[in-house]
């Protein structure tokens, strides 16, 4: 005997990590699902049915309900980005800080014609903005040293000795791809370049310095030195009041260094930005008296040190947030695609065993659950677009529009001919997938869609052809602009055709929006572009 199971219409929407709220065109709450509830602490039983105003007066505020107005009566989505709108429904966290919101509100039908219910889509993206936040902050850390350090080479330049000098070390600094390999550099050469036999660098970790590197310095001597307390004399002086400190005889002051044969030391205070970050101690067994200018130079070179470490070190926290970066999103792209995969498999498995209303939800839950893998797959082409450093490579496009076309319903579709040659990459593909695709889904079950190629002797020029409504004329301007949905509603957030002017801008080439018959747009729409031909080797042309 057959068990036939009643599925509540909104139970996945209540599983989703995201908030959903439907409100109708009077701002009553008709749906409020668990995470929004969860987050305000706000039951659905108290908040069904009154007016969301009474709960939260912003989401009834002239600037939130004109953008509302669109949705309710001509079925037009509208988005709340987080730079904008920090968040529609204020949730605090347990940090004591409001939640960061990305709100995307779309269009269901109400029941009477003409008119929608909005269902908003409310995700938490605090961590994400938080990351952006932390980046800014360092690239502007990077570029406040980098001033810094450009008004230091103007000091230095003051002199022709110090910017012999100077310009050596500057080199290393530069050229140095971590802070241990930044400091051994310079270090041997200030050594070479001022003929002293040993020293070292401290970098400060906390409330004490440590020994990063030293050169011509014994065993035994480094093995007393290798960390030292910054409240005592002389580490105080350099280290915490960012003086230098010079030396003829140190052997009285410090006993430990007479069994090194060491009489002569200067310890100079790195500083970037006004903050000592470490000092350059470098020794010598000859007594010495340093001069103004010798002492303009340390204590310039010692400057200069400060800066480049800590914009080496920035540079390093850049480097690994910028991986933990795309770590998180391929871990976010994996499970989300996963979690994608499983309720299709669910929503079709719906589709299958209900009936009337109920199985028209369920059938738009598949739709919506499509669009968002549409979503991620587009997101993911636009970093592969961001990423790939690949060059353009000799590609028959014929091949490629053949190969692509396979994917839908070849009864539909005329492909060219022939064998054309153009320089591109293994990306092209997607911009025949996104054309191809929006000509049949929005033409209707009827549509014939044509690629052309025509010869433009440097150039081809490409047409992407189709007989359904067309693209009126006022929207022909912004149809490639990110988000961007036209009058259809448009699965994939308006990404697509953005996707592909970016990929044939990428090939240098242009693109447009015509219609099929000049200056008939009812007649069907045609997305024209050009690609470059490849250097002619004997292949034949369109």
């Amino acid at each position: 005997m057959q068990i036939k199971e009643t599925w509540d219409p909104y139970v996945l929407l209540d599983a989703v990590p995201v908030g959903i709220l439907v409100l109708d065109s009077e701002m009553i709450v008709r749906f409020w699902n668990n995470s929004l509830a969860r987050w305000t602490g706000i039951s659905r039983e108290t908040i069904t049915g009154r007016q969301v105003g009474e709960f939260f007066p912003d989401l009834v505020s002239p600037g939130i309900m004109m953008r509302l107005c669109a949705v309710f009566e001509q079925g037009a989505p509208a988005v709340f980005s987080s730079q904008l709108h920090r968040y529609l429904i204020p949730v605090l966290l347990a940090n004591g800080r409001m939640q960061s919101q990305k709100t995307t509100v779309t269009a269901l039908p109400s029941g009477e014609e003409g008119r929608y219910h909005a269902l908003f889509s409310i995700e938490d993206v605090t961590e994400l903005v938080d990351r952006v936040e932390a980046y800014r902050e360092m690239r502007n850390q990077v570029q406040e040293e980098m001033a810094c350090r450009l008004q230091g080479e103007e000091k230095i330049k003051q002199r022709n000795n110090e910017l012999s000098i100077l310009h050596q070390i500057t080199q290393v600094a530069t050229s140095s791809a971590s802070v241990d390999e930044l400091v051994t550099l310079v270090l041997g050469k200030v050594l070479s370049l001022l003929n002293f036999e040993g020293g070292g660098i401290y970098l400060i970790r906390q409330e004490t310095a440590d020994l990063i590197t030293h050169q011509g310095l014994p065993p035994e001597f480094v093995q007393n030195i290798r960390s030292v307390t910054l409240n005592q004399d002389p580490f105080r002086t350099v280290m915490i009041d960012g003086q230098p400190w010079y030396c003829m005889d140190i052997s009285q002051l410090m006993p430990i260094t007479q069994s090194a044969g060491f009489k002569t030391l200067a310890s100079i205070p790195l500083i970037a930005d006004d903050r000592v970050v470490g000092a350059m101690n470098i020794v010598s067994s000859r007594i010495h008296q340093f001069t103004t200018d010798e002492k303009g130079i340390l204590e310039s070179i010692g400057r200069e040190i400060g800066a480049a470490v800590v914009k080496t070190e920035l540079q390093e926290q850049v480097r690994s947030a910028y991986t933990k970066a795309n770590l998180y999103l391929d871990i976010i792209t994996h499970d989300v695609n996963n979690a994608i995969t499983a309720m299709m498999m669910y929503a079709t498995l719906l589709t299958e065993i209900l009936e009337g209303e109920e199985r028209e939800t369920a059938e738009r839950l598949l739709t919506g659950i499509e669009k968002s893998g549409e979503i991620i797959r587009n997101v993911s082409t636009i970093r592969r677009i961001h990423e790939n450093h690949t060059p353009l490579k000799s590609t028959d496009l014929v091949r490629v529009i053949r190969s692509e076309a396979e994917h839908f319903d070849s009864t539909r579709i005329t492909v060219p001919s022939g064998e054309v040659i153009v320089m591109v990459d293994d990306l092209v593909a997607e911009i025949f997938t996104n054309l191809i695709g929006n000509s049949l889904k929005f033409g209707g079950p009827s549509v014939q869609v044509q690629v052309r190629v025509e010869d433009l002797g440097e150039m081809v020029r490409v047409s992407v052809e189709d007989d359904g409504p067309g693209i009126p004329d006022a929207l022909k301007e912004r149809v490639f602009n990110r988000f961007s949905r036209g009058v259809h509603d448009c699965s994939g957030k308006g990404l697509g055709l953005f996707i592909t002017r970016s990929l044939v801008e990428r090939y240098g080439g242009t693109i447009l929006v015509d219609d099929r018959v000049p200056g008939d747009p009812a007649q069907g729409a045609a997305i024209r572009f050009t690609l470059k031909r490849a250097p002619a080797q004997g292949a034949r042309r369109a």
